[in-house]
């Protein structure tokens, strides 16, 4: 393998693991015991058929959000380009509209360390499901616009492989758990979650199929993580305090919600 394409790898695991000797958040799960996603997704489309032609018209279409003269095009790509950061206090804020308040790692610290060790565990299963199936950005070969700098994703001409898309992984694993958190508000949750990984196309960072794989392989890492005593017992912690959170909560930025909720409404391509 390729020094290039090594550390495109990692950055495909989006930079979660810890250094070694870094005493930063831990995975939960012990190693060797992270499910494998090569084995349990299945490959994606060939570009020649019918379905991979269809994801290159969904491509070409999505490029022209950023300039383009309708309101709700323009606000879904400003939306994709918020929803590529995966920073924690980031990912928190993203789902605060959902649940009705605003959360930070301050008013829910237990819940950042849940998203923070899980998403060690997720990257490690992001990273080894990249690295078998090994398929190209959407964006390689051409020169259109993306919502981010197409660094983000590595170096060319090897860029972190495409399939799994790791951004949906992530954040429908983090759906997943906040709606065990917090059921009642379920369906607000799971649509952003739903969207958030649609943001991924628009961004021209992937196709639908790496999306629906990212949602998969979230809920494989999900289901792994409910055996962990570590992990269940930061969800009841983060169950606590996000009740308290929501007994007084500290209302989300109202243009912001208004934007996530048009998006979770329909798909945007």
């Amino acid at each position: 393998m390729h020094t290039i394409l090594k550390i495109s790898l990692v950055v495909a695991a989006l930079a979660v693991l810890p250094a070694s000797g870094d005493s930063g958040p831990q995975p939960y799960l012990a190693a060797g015991n992270e499910p494998d996603a090569a084995k349990f997704l299945q490959a994606f489309p060939d570009p020649a058929s019918g379905v991979g032609q269809y994801e290159v018209a969904v491509y070409e279409k999505t490029r022209a959000y950023e300039t383009s003269s309708d309101p709700a095009e323009s606000a879904r790509w400003k939306l994709a380009t918020l929803d590529a950061d995966l920073t924690t206090p980031a990912v928190l804020a993203d789902f605060g509209c959902a649940l009705g308040t605003a959360l930070t790692p301050a008013n829910a610290p237990h819940l950042a360390t849940v998203f923070d060790r899980a998403k060690n565990d997720a990257g490690i299963v992001i990273a080894n499901a990249k690295k078998d199936f090994h398929r190209d950005r959407p964006f390689i070969g051409n020169t259109q616009d993306t919502c981010v700098d197409r660094s983000t994703v590595g170096n060319p001409p090897d860029y972190s492989p495409s399939y799994p898309s790791g951004h949906t992984t992530l954040s429908w694993m983090f759906a997943l758990i906040l709606a065990e958190i917090a059921p009642d508000r379920s369906t607000a949750i799971l649509a952003r979650g739903r969207s958030y990984g649609e943001s991924r196309v628009v961004c021209g960072m992937h196709w639908p199929s790496d999306v629906e794989a990212g949602r998969t392989t979230g809920a494989a890492v999900f289901a792994a993580l409910q055996s962990d005593p570590g992990f269940r017992a930061d969800v009841d912690a983060a169950r606590t305090e996000v009740a308290a959170a929501r007994a007084n909560p500290a209302p989300p930025d109202a243009a912001r919600c208004a934007m996530e909720n048009a998006a979770a409404a329909k798909q945007p391509w």
